[in-house]
């Protein structure tokens, strides 16, 4: 007799492929079809292995071309969890292709995404694009950060003149805002010696 092997738990993705395939009126077969991939695959995505990258993408796609809306947004956030993202909420970013070289680069990208034929570059080309999202995404927490400090900066500034009373109006401690005030005091001194 064998041993029973504990199920994995079947996670969000897991369950979003075969609430799709079921929305879709579909067996694994066809929906396999529909989706240009092997019924063994539906079947372990759909048993708890989560569906990544590219594969992601085209259930993405074909929940929104059959109005699947709450279904595409979970294959997207799955997506985005795995390339990184960042919560950029209040602020605009320029990430609009400035140029015919932008546009190009734009293009190619997404050109290997959307197009069976270069699956087979969207590992390298993930490992490139991460280092660069991850530097992008560091910048932008960094700005973030500043800009945060700055408003803090105001605030304190209207509270009071020594860190006693500004900590009294504010309802921080004191220590917390001696540090904020000398972290302050080396930004003007490091941005003073750039000019």
């Amino acid at each position: 007799m064998r041993p029973r092997t504990k199920q994995k738990p079947v996670g969000e993705l897991s369950q979003a492929v075969k609430k799709l395939r079921e929305a879709l009126g579909q067996t694994q077969q066809q929906f396999a079809q529909t989706l240009n991939t092997a019924i063994t695959t539906i079947a372990r995505y759909e048993t708890g292995r989560t569906p990544k990258g590219q594969f992601l993408s085209r259930l993405e796609a074909v929940a929104t071309q059959n109005n699947q809306i709450e279904l595409a947004k979970v294959f997207r956030d799955g997506l985005l969890r795995q390339l990184g993202s960042w919560d950029s909420t209040g602020y605009t970013l320029d990430l609009e292709p400035r140029d015919d070289t932008e546009r190009l680069y734009v293009a190619s990208v997404l050109a290997v995404l959307r197009n069976e034929q270069y699956a087979k570059v969207i590992p390298k080309l993930n490992r490139a694009l991460k280092q660069a999202a991850t530097t992008s995404i560091d910048k932008f927490d960094w700005f973030k950060r500043n800009q945060q400090a700055k408003q803090t900066a105001k605030e304190m500034a209207r509270a009071g003149h020594t860190p006693d009373e500004i900590a009294t109006k504010v309802d921080i401690p004191v220590d917390e805002v001696r540090q904020f005030l000398n972290w302050l005091r080396v930004e003007d001194l490091v941005k003073s010696q750039h000019r």
